[in-house]
């Protein structure tokens, strides 16, 4: 904690950090009682609170009405925030690592920039909140809801996603290697060139997702649904996708090397010079799958079904097919080379 709290200070130190000075009174009530600052918002619903720079590290702010409130710079660490309201707020790049913010709702907040290192957001409302560069480093978001929100080149490394919501969300260079995203929803989201090496995604659903020159390696895809998604140029080298749905995906040109594909459903799929040596497709769905031109060299594929697939120029030499492997020399006969 301390060389996470030494790194905080010396990137805000790079930064041109503007002059803010928060309204007092508002302040004062704020840190006094709670439900009279609520009732005061609730009378004043068009007046937009300034709390810009303000020190509320460690505050009670437990179901706070901070709606479209202006917290720029705000230093909230620690931070009791459960069920607070933030809708529209502005948190940009306010302090709010280590803040519980359980089931607080977040829809449309700005928090470029944001600092939530180890933050509490399980169950928060985030539909449509601004998080582009925003630090979520071993944040907990399980059962989070970030449909639609922008998450580009946000830092999501080691994050707790488990159960998430992320549909349409914006992930596009985000740094999600080693998060749990068990069972989380990411249909129609944008994670091209994100790293997502050695990230947990099993049962995950990213149907007609753009994971187009995404790294996924050692990523555990076991039983995802990847159903339509692009995966072109992207990096599976020794990825778990067993299992998982890949129907009329698309992975051309991608590296798929070594990689665990047991069971896997990837029926009308793309995979035109694709890198798949020393992948294991045992029992592998491949039916109508476009093989043409992909390296398929010491690739295991007893047991798959191949029925009607085009492997017009595939490189077989010294793959498994039922209990034979096809060495050089059979390869060059079958071929009539």
């Amino acid at each position: 904690m301390a060389g996470e709290k030494a790194l905080l200070e010396l990137r805000l130190s790079t930064q041109e950090i503007p002059s803010f000075t928060a309204n007092a009174e508002q302040l004062a009530l704020l840190r006094r009682d709670l439900a009279t600052w609520n009732d005061w918002r609730s009378d004043n619903s068009d007046l937009i609170p300034d709390l810009s720079g303000a020190d509320l590290s460690g505050a009670n702010l437990e179901a706070a009405d901070l709606s479209k409130a202006n917290l720029c710079w705000a230093n909230l660490s620690a931070a009791r925030l459960s069920s607070a309201n933030l809708s529209r707020a502005k948190l940009n790049p306010a302090d709010l690592n280590g803040a519980n913010l359980r089931f607080a709702d977040l829809r449309r907040a700005d928090l470029r920039g944001a600092y939530l290192t180890r933050a509490n957001l399980n169950w928060a409302n985030l539909r449509g909140a601004d998080l582009t560069r925003a630090d979520l480093n071993k944040a907990d978001l399980s059962k989070a809801d970030l449909s639609n929100a922008d998450l580009t080149g946000a830092d999501l490394s080691r994050a707790d996603l488990r159960d998430a919501i992320l549909n349409g969300a914006d992930l596009i260079g985000a740094d999600l290697a080693l998060a749990n995203l068990t069972k989380s929803k990411l249909n129609a989201a944008y994670l091209s060139s994100a790293d997502i090496t050695e990230a947990v995604l099993s049962g995950a659903e990213l149907c007609r997702s753009d994971l187009t020159g995404a790294d996924l390696s050692k990523a555990d895809l076991t039983g995802a649904d990847l159903s339509g998604v692009d995966l072109s140029d992207a990096i599976l080298t020794g990825a778990d996708l067993s299992r998982a749905k890949l129907t009329g995906a698309k992975l051309n040109r991608t590296l798929i090397n070594g990689a665990k594909m047991v069971e896997a459903n990837l029926g009308s799929a793309d995979l035109t010079e694709a890198d798949l040596t020393k992948a294991d497709l045992t029992g592998a769905d491949l039916s109508l799958t476009n093989l043409a031109g992909a390296n398929l060299r010491q690739v295991d594929l007893r047991g798959a079904i191949l029925t009607g697939a085009i492997l017009a120029g595939a490189n077989l030499i010294e793959a498994k097919l039922h209990e034979e492997t096809l060495n050089e020399e059979d390869f060059e006969e079958g071929t009539g080379g």
